[in-house]
């Protein structure tokens, strides 16, 4: 498989008032695989890690996020929905620049992505 790090990420960068993690992600030559690998940090002001406040707050460990590449977006999250997965609510504020922010990446979107936020 020929995994490699792509991209390692310390607790001066993913942190938030309260808690802080490490975060690596590992990937093949071809970008098909990724991996993302945690590591819990303490936080001086609640001494706990992101992690474990993950943990805490949903009785045990799980799936924290996860992304999948699908050929269309807005007809895959309508169909998920319909079977019962749930997604979190996005700050309408995401989307204002998302059409600039895509531009920077090697991602072609075909959908309208005035639609995304409607779903």
């Amino acid at each position: 498989m020929n995994v490699k790090i792509y991209r390692s990420i310390d607790e001066k960068i993913c942190h938030s008032e309260f808690s802080a993690m490490k975060s690596m992600l590992l990937t093949n030559e071809t970008h098909l695989i990724q991996v993302a690998i945690a590591e819990p940090v303490l936080n001086t002001r609640r001494g706990r890690s992101q992690i474990q406040e993950y943990i805490d707050y949903n009785g045990g460990p799980g799936v924290q996020h996860m992304a999948l590449r699908v050929s269309n977006i807005i007809s895959t999250v309508q169909k998920m929905k319909t079977r019962g997965v749930e997604f979190l609510t996005v700050p309408s504020s995401y989307y204002d620049d998302l059409e600039e922010r895509l531009k920077c990446s090697k991602i072609e979107v075909i959908e309208d992505l005035k639609m995304v936020p409607m779903f």
